[in-house]
């Protein structure tokens, strides 16, 4: 069986990471069991060699992770090097790291630091388009420009905002350590001169009605002129109104809503929401 296992790993290289290649074009590294694994456990870790270097990875992580409660570093770092080149990035991190500390004394510690420092320092990319040439687009709040646009978001949750002037679309998404994720934004008609979004953190979509008006959440609608002030959704949903203008003319009222950073409350939650005039074209 060590034979077997010598011959499966035999030729693996690994040039030194470098930051202009996207971590998932490196090259992968795959460790031998240097540690005393049953006879069990060595079948699963070598079906799990033979599968990678079949092209399967996603097979080879899985035999990887039927190890992990032994707790070998020889499984972690190669369940590590899997992820990274399937773009799994934070699951590529969290392995690279249980293998440092599985392995206080690794030969190879400065090399998994850097490839560690590359992958957390390397921005993820988001490249949002649809099929509405004259709309614009608004990414948690915030005029991108015209469509398509590109952005580099933080790891986390996004709200996208694609607008034309008889259409209106609206997105979240989750962004990746180093990754590069495509928004497709397809045309949806709606008219309307008003547009309340949302950030992700608020998880309320629907309407409402206050004082005879109906309000639309995460939509389009239309609103006479004038001073609005509503609670969203509810009054148990929010801990304060929320207050903005809508003028007179042909040009659009976008409003995003969020919640006020570093206020948000046990039971409700304290809202903050910013206005903007969009002017499409005609």
């Amino acid at each position: 069986m060590k034979w077997i296992v010598a011959c499966v790993l035999a030729g693996t290289t690994f040039a030194a990471a470098a930051p202009d290649v996207p971590p998932y074009q490196w090259p992968a590294k795959r460790k031998p069991p240097i540690e005393k694994y049953s006879v069990e456990a060595l079948t699963k870790f070598v079906d799990a060699v033979i599968a990678d270097k079949a092209g399967s990875p996603y097979d080879a992580a899985s035999h990887y992770r039927s190890l992990l409660d032994d707790g070998h570093a020889s499984t972690l770092y190669n369940l590590a090097d899997v992820s990274r080149r399937v773009e799994h990035y934070p699951q590529a991190v969290e392995f690279y790291k249980k293998y440092l500390a599985a392995l206080p004394d690794a030969p190879d510690r400065k090399d998994v630091e850097r490839i560690i420092e590359l992958i957390e320092k390397r921005p993820s990319v988001a490249v949002i388009d649809g099929e509405d040439p004259d709309a614009v687009i608004f990414f948690d709040g915030k005029l991108l420009g015209s469509s398509p646009a590109i952005v580099m978001p933080s790891p986390g949750r996004h709200t996208v905002d694609r607008i034309g002037p008889t259409s209106y679309v609206h997105k979240s998404f989750s962004a990746f350590l180093a990754h590069t994720e495509h928004v497709a934004m397809r045309y949806e008609e709606a008219e309307g001169n008003v547009i309340l979004s949302a950030s992700p953190t608020m998880n309320l979509v629907g309407t409402w009605e206050d004082g005879g008006t109906k309000f639309q959440l995460r939509a389009r609608f239309t609103l006479a002129p004038g001073r609005y002030e509503t609670f969203v959704k509810s009054a148990t949903d929010a801990c304060n109104k929320i207050a903005f203008d809508v003028p007179a003319g042909d040009d659009l009222t976008y409003v995003y809503i969020d919640v006020k950073p570093g206020e948000d409350k046990r039971f409700c939650k304290p809202l903050i929401a910013t206005r903007q005039t969009v002017r499409l074209p005609r």
